[in-house]
């Protein structure tokens, strides 16, 4: 790697591969280059290693269940291993705008006091968004009280893993994703970060 790591991509997968080459395929193309991207494969029953291998880049890790032990597990052992300041959390069936990372990384360096960054949702185009559309979308900033009542209550969460980018050092404040939860693990642990951190929508 030219660099240090700055950015840990972390996709755990379970088959699925022509989807997975798709989420590769947008962090490969990424405009900032100090990433690595760990791929835990959950017990596929297909090959999934041929299309990590496929990029023949360094910079993407494969590992391998030999049974599926479910979205949690997959995704903890990914931060365990990540060697970034800042982790990505991607589906297999997910894939990022080329500039993400520059845009996100540089965003947190400039506002450390900000522990998460997220995206506007949906299927539209990718990229920064002015403060008009985000309300547009009722995907604008708020308190952090204003944040885990949508939380407790479901109301308007419209941000997600795919657009976040946040610092690792979260983990050492606020733990690991629950792996007893095999529904909404993610929806507890943002719960939890916005119980002590700040998070921006972009």
């Amino acid at each position: 790697m030219p660099n240090a790591v700055r950015v840990s991509a972390c996709v755990s997968c379970l088959n699925q591969p022509e989807l997975l080459k798709q989420t590769l395929e947008s962090i490969h193309k990424q405009s900032f280059p100090d990433w690595e991207c760990i791929v835990v494969d959950d017990g596929s029953n297909v090959p999934i290693k041929p299309v990590v291998d496929a990029f023949n880049d360094p910079r993407f890790i494969y590992h391998r269940f030999e049974v599926n032990k479910g979205i949690p597990h997959g995704a903890n052992y990914a931060y365990k291993l990540a060697q970034g300041e800042f982790i990505q959390s991607l589906g297999c069936d997910e894939f990022i705008w080329e500039k993400k990372f520059e845009v996100q990384v540089k965003y947190l360096d400039e506002h450390p006091e900000i522990a998460c960054v997220w995206g506007v949702p949906g299927n539209e185009k990718m990229g920064e968004v002015p403060s008009w559309e985000q309300y547009l979308y009722q995907a604008h900033n708020r308190s952090r009280e204003h944040w885990i009542k949508c939380f407790l209550l479901l109301e308007g969460i419209p941000i997600g893993g795919a657009s976040a980018l946040w610092r690792k050092s979260l983990f050492d404040d606020i733990g690991y994703f629950d792996e007893n939860l095999t529904a909404f693990s993610d929806h507890e642990w943002f719960l939890s970060l916005f119980e002590k951190h700040q998070g921006r929508i972009l």
